[in-house]
């Protein structure tokens, strides 16, 4: 574990998949982050990486070969190194190799960034075509965050604006090409665990780049700002109370209409040969 301290905050980063697995309040002493059971889901903050969710059969086709792809990708499973440290920042770097070549045909360097800012986090994403050909990609985040009193009932979800939003369905993991509303004029989500029976709330282009996921019995909150995520998922496991993700991402599931064309998917982000993507989110934290 690398671990990061400040004043407010202490956590702590796994070196597999460059993991968060921990946020503590000091003042408190209120653990922020899910702690992974295999139970309900044996994940706290996994990296989603080349793609976000579940490609068609779990395969992309690249250069007209079929590579199999598991979901949300390879990364979140992967150990990645150190390359720089200090009390309140550290930065994760991965490196393609022989063994992601061959579900994965392109060359990249991936880097993850976490700093400490007062009760917040800067997360940054960055992304580097090391080939010298174009490179197709999505990514996101995926942390999943405690509700102290594990009644989702006592929860809800603030958006920055009132928004006019549908909920993009998916079946078997994968968008079958219904909405839904889910916000009406609204910025307001109140959170039940039936929500989740049919998996992931999934929204797509929203106008609001903030969201507070509060209680409606106690000061806790989480606060999430973003730019330039397209895409926002909301998830917990059916039937379960205990946790909930908020999940910024620049890419999204693939569909039932079979299409595994990595360059034609929804939300694939193209890199030129030595170009760089980046992209920045915070969380701040009070209890």
């Amino acid at each position: 574990m690398i671990t990061l301290e400040n004043n407010q905050l202490k956590i702590e980063i796994a070196l597999k998949g460059a993991e968060l697995k921990n946020v503590l309040d000091k003042v408190s002493n209120f653990e922020f982050m899910w702690q992974a059971n295999d139970a309900s889901w044996g994940r706290t903050a996994p990296i989603l990486f080349p793609v976000v969710g579940k490609p068609f059969n779990n395969e992309l086709l690249i250069d007209d070969n079929v590579y199999a792809m598991p979901q949300h990708g390879f990364a979140r499973d992967m150990d990645f190194k150190v390359i720089e440290k200090s009390n309140t920042k550290v930065v994760f770097s991965l490196f393609s190799n022989a063994e992601t070549r061959k579900i994965f045909p392109f060359d990249f360097e991936l880097q993850l960034s976490y700093s400490l800012i007062e009760n917040a986090i800067e997360f940054g994403y960055e992304v580097k075509n090391m080939g010298g050909e174009k490179m197709y990609f999505s990514i996101g985040a995926h942390p999943g965050f405690n509700l102290p009193s594990k009644k989702m009932t006592d929860y809800f979800l603030e958006f920055e604006y009132h928004e006019n939003a549908q909920r993009y369905l998916l079946e078997d993991g994968l968008l079958n090409g219904q909405s839904e509303p889910i916000l009406e004029n609204q910025n307001k989500i109140h959170l039940d665990k039936n929500l989740f029976d049919k998996d992931a709330i999934v929204l797509k282009n929203i106008n609001s780049k903030k969201m507070t996921l509060a209680s409606t019995i106690s000061p806790f909150k989480v606060e999430m700002s973003w730019n330039n995520f397209p895409y926002f998922g909301v998830w917990s496991k059916k039937g379960c109370e205990e946790f909930i993700c908020l999940e910024p991402w620049c890419g999204i599931a693939g569909s039932t209409d079979g299409q595994t064309n990595i360059e034609n998917k929804e939300g694939i982000n193209e890199l030129s040969s030595n170009e760089i993507f980046e992209r920045k989110y915070f969380i701040s934290f009070y209890s």
